[in-house]
């Protein structure tokens, strides 16, 4: 397999495993931040919905610790009269407003009709005669979520023999004895009735059927206004009754009358033994304050909490921001039940704005995490990517420079053995070609030791094993040393070689073997990509207590974004001139690591009029 064919697969597993799913994450992520002041609305509405049903079950409490004290409070008629005891008990409690009596036969004791009453007592007569001597009916309202049709499904667990036990399983016999319990039964039944628009719509097509009424809600509710529906129905469903029928059933209670935006709050208690009916008008002012005393703190920094009555408006403004504030679209709103038809205890926002600005806040940070996050994957994958692609261009170099090395080999070695047998068999009388082919032997296996020197070299360095025997030395030695060795191969190639400045004394400290080296690799270089013009220049020269020596040629260059990569180990630049040009990928680098280890420093610039030019810097002595 190809290295461009790895590389394509790699990329493809690439964008398969880091691309692809980091694109995948930040559109998710991307539209999850779009939905998180939604997010933190609904978070907050739990919240306040939790407060708001804490709050109607205090309000709940109270009203029947109301009815239960106004019980307590309410004695039997004695000797001295109904006018005394009836006076007593509005002494005892300002809910008290206007006190009556109901005989058994629907006859109305008190107030007596005629002289002498007050002029609330005959309004209170001329109001309520009719309703109190059932003569006409009155609005009685229910919760719907309890009517006897929603309890089928809890019926049909019970047993055909009324022993209520469970037709499934005996372990259920707990859960169901729970379930019995009224107010959790009722909790229950009105989750239910909330969580299913299913069973409000058949439960109210149930009491329309029956003739029942079913009231507005005062208030439009935050998903409503988001979507521009009209303003739900109560939970609460109105009958007409006598005041007989409302009074069945129990010893005593409230009944609520509204008419229009008018809201009047009975009580009445059954006196035994004859059955009379003794209650009063609720004082609506004590009543209201009663219930407002048991509300929960009403201002808060994030919230407001309020009771809208009938006609929905609030009870209390926390803020007394009267007619600026929206009351009839609260943030979280609760019915308070059948005692109070269309009151609400009603939660508002503190600062609308501020939960949009919360939110814009999370997404800013959210979204810059996300960047990062998506950033790093990138990054990280790139760099992994980058890595791998790497490892396998340094295997394929590795196949290269082992194939190149083998080459290189043996060309020197096929060489010196043609030229060894030619003198064996005595084919070359001519003393003079004699000496001629024994010089080319020598010089194939100089550059035979050479590459053998180079790949040992290389191996010395990368292990870390690589040691110079450094002493001072003339520099200008070792450049003569190095021309001189490939001086032969040079000539016969048609290379002419110029030096300047190789007369003078440059002291130095180093290795001088692996100082030549270092000039010997250049050369070669210079030798292998020549160009037409065949020439090479060395110059030795001092600047700033460092020397300088320069090997220039007229060859084909280094193209343009590849001069930093050529001293990288195994890399040969690749194009149509250099593929036939057999090499380890190596001198360069051993050329660079030898001479930092002496201080100096090996550069590469483009040589002006075309070719190259390598600088080695050494610190004279």
């Amino acid at each position: 397999m190809t290295y461009h064919r790895l590389t394509v697969k790699l990329i493809a597993a690439f964008a398969a495993a880091v691309i692809i799913p980091g694109i995948v994450l930040g559109i998710i992520a991307t539209r999850a931040l779009r939905h998180e002041e939604a997010y933190l609305e609904n978070l907050l509405e739990d919240t306040l919905r939790v407060e708001v049903d804490q709050a109607v079950d205090l309000i709940r409490n109270e009203i029947k610790s109301m009815g239960d004290r106004l019980a307590q409070g309410l004695s039997l008629p004695g000797e001295e009269g109904n006018d005394a005891v009836f006076k007593a008990w509005k002494k005892d409690s300002d809910l008290v407003e206007v006190p009556f009596l109901v005989s058994r036969e629907n006859r109305i004791i008190w107030p007596k009709d005629g002289k002498g009453t007050s002029s609330g007592d005959d309004d209170f007569l001329a109001d309520n005669r009719d309703l109190l001597s059932d003569k006409r009916t009155g609005q009685s309202f229910q919760n719907a979520a309890l009517l006897p049709e929603s309890d089928g499904a809890d019926r049909d667990e019970i047993g055909a023999d009324g022993s209520g036990r469970s037709v499934r399983e005996e372990k259920y016999l707990d859960l169901k004895k729970a379930l019995s319990q009224p107010r959790l039964k009722e909790k229950l039944a009105v989750a239910k009735f909330r969580g299913s628009p299913e069973a409000r719509s058949k439960l109210y097509q149930q009491t329309e059927s029956q003739n029942q009424e079913v009231l507005e809600r005062n208030v439009i509710t935050r998903q409503q206004a988001a979507s521009g529906s009209v303003r739900d129905r109560t939970i609460l469903v109105a009958q007409d009754l006598n005041f007989s029928r409302s009074t069945a059933g129990v010893d005593h209670g409230f009944i609520p009358r509204l008419t229009g935006s008018k809201l009047e709050i009975f009580f009445w208690k059954k006196i035994p033994p004859e059955g009379e009916i003794a209650g009063c008008l609720v004082n609506l002012k004590a009543f209201t304050g009663k219930i407002l005393s048991v509300l929960p703190i009403p201002y808060s920094a994030t919230r407001l909490m309020t009771v809208l009555n009938q006609n929905g408006s609030p009870l209390i403004d926390p803020l007394d921001e009267g007619t600026g504030r929206e009351w009839k679209r609260p943030f979280v709103s609760r019915e308070i039940g059948e005692l109070l038809p269309r009151w609400e205890v009603a939660a508002y926002l503190s600062d609308p704005a501020a939960l949009a600005s919360r939110a814009r806040l999370q997404s800013l940070i959210m979204g810059v995490l996300i960047a990062i996050l998506l950033i790093a994957i990138l990054l990280g994958g790139f760099l992994i990517f980058r890595s791998v692609n790497q490892e396998i261009l340094l295997a394929r170099q590795k196949t290269t420079f082992a194939a190149n090395v083998s080459h290189e080999l043996k060309t020197p070695l096929t060489s010196i053995r043609l030229f060894a047998e030619i003198l064996e068999k005595g084919k070359q009388p001519d003393r003079e070609k004699q000496k001629h082919y024994l010089k080319l032997m020598v010089s194939e296996s100089k550059r035979l030791s050479r590459l053998i020197n180079t790949v040992l070299d290389f191996s010395q360095i990368e292990e870390g094993e690589k040691t110079y025997h450094k002493q001072i030395i003339e520099l200008t030695d070792v450049v003569r040393r190095a021309t001189e060795n490939l001086k032969v191969p040079l000539e016969q190639r048609g290379f002419t070689i110029r030096t300047k400045g190789i007369d003078a004394t440059v002291p130095v400290l180093g290795d001088p073997e692996a100082l030549e080296q270092v000039l010997i690799n250049l050369l070669s270089n210079a030798e292998k990509y020549s160009g037409k013009k065949k020439e090479i220049e060395i110059a030795v020269s001092v600047k700033d207590d460092r020397a300088i020596i320069t090997v220039s040629d007229r060859g084909i260059g280094i193209p343009k974004g590849t001069a930093k990569k050529i001293f990288n180990k195994f890399y040969r630049v690749d194009d149509h001139f250099t593929t036939r040009v057999k090499g380890t990928g190596l001198g360069l680098t051993i050329a660079r690591a030898i001479m930092r280890e002496h201080g100096g420093e090996v550069v590469y610039q483009p040589r002006e009029g075309g070719g190259s030019c390598f600088s080695i810097t050494i610190p004279i002595v």
